[in-house]
Order: structure tokens, then C-alpha cells, then sequence
């Protein structure tokens, strides 16, 4: 039998609205697609699809 190993990284998003949240994280709740191109980027990393704007504020 063999063993598949995958990497994982577990990140934390502290809303605007707590102390020392970060204004990109707000405290709502929504959908918004588009964000990400549909393939991953030369590190194998999602790559930002909205150059030139910003994402919606929900």
C-alpha cells in the first residue's frame, strides 16, 4: 500500500470588525466568483484574476 502525503496550511482571517482585523475581511457573508484564474500559476499557486480591480463588497 502506499501513502499520499498533501501539504496543508490552515490560515486565520481576523475580520475588520475586531481588534486589529484586517479591512480585507469583512464581516459578511456572500458569494463572489471570478477571483482566481482557473489554472494555478508557475508555483502551483492560485493566481488573482482581477487585476486592475478590486473584488466585491458584500
Amino acid at each position: 500500500m502506499s501513502t499520499l502525503r498533501l501539504p496543508i496550511v490552515y490560515r486565520d482571517f481576523r475580520g475588520k470588525d475586531l481588534l486589529n482585523g484586517h479591512i480585507d475581511f469583512q464581516n459578511a457573508n456572500g458569494q463572489e466568483t471570478g477571483i482566481v484564474q482557473s489554472a494555478l500559476g508557475p508555483k502551483g499557486k492560485p493566481v488573482y484574476a482581477k487585476t486592475g480591480t478590486s473584488s466585491l463588497e458584500l
